[in-house]
């Protein structure tokens, strides 16, 4: 399997863990008011400081689900962080050597609602170390 980016080895590492999201895990302004919910949506940061292995960047997962399911988005949310917090997520591999990201799981934001999409959300954000 070849090397995948970041992003894409998340998004496939959600779909096969969580598949209570049945609307599955989306790339940015792909969902409508009419995506099957709940959904997640993976959002790649900025490079934002250097470490010794290389650069540290943000990783978003949006959990989005029905309005008023507060109790279902609790749930969905501790779904996304035990999926992915200190896990050795693939990558693919090429010649020979397996390429792996490890997400460390920084906090969630605030509930919110987006009227668009008809749905409530919240943000997990992790930190992932990747290549320079």
């Amino acid at each position: 399997m070849a090397e995948q980016s970041v992003r894409s080895a998340v998004r496939d590492h959600l779909a096969t863990n969580c598949p209570s999201f049945t609307g599955g895990f989306l790339y940015p302004q792909i969902a409508d008011n009419n995506t099957v919910k709940p959904f997640g949506v993976v959002r790649m940061g900025p490079h934002e400081k250097e470490a010794k292995q290389g650069a540290v960047r943000r990783l978003y997962v949006h959990v989005h689900t029905v309005k008023d399911a507060w109790d279902a988005l609790d749930t969905l949310c501790n779904s996304v962080v035990s999926a992915l917090d200190c896990i050795n997520v693939s990558c693919g591999s090429s010649g020979g050597k397996t390429f792996w990201i490890t997400p460390y799981h920084v906090g969630t934001t605030a509930d919110a609602t987006d009227d668009d999409r008809m749905t409530i959300f919240r943000i997990c954000e992790f930190e992932v170390v990747t290549g320079r």
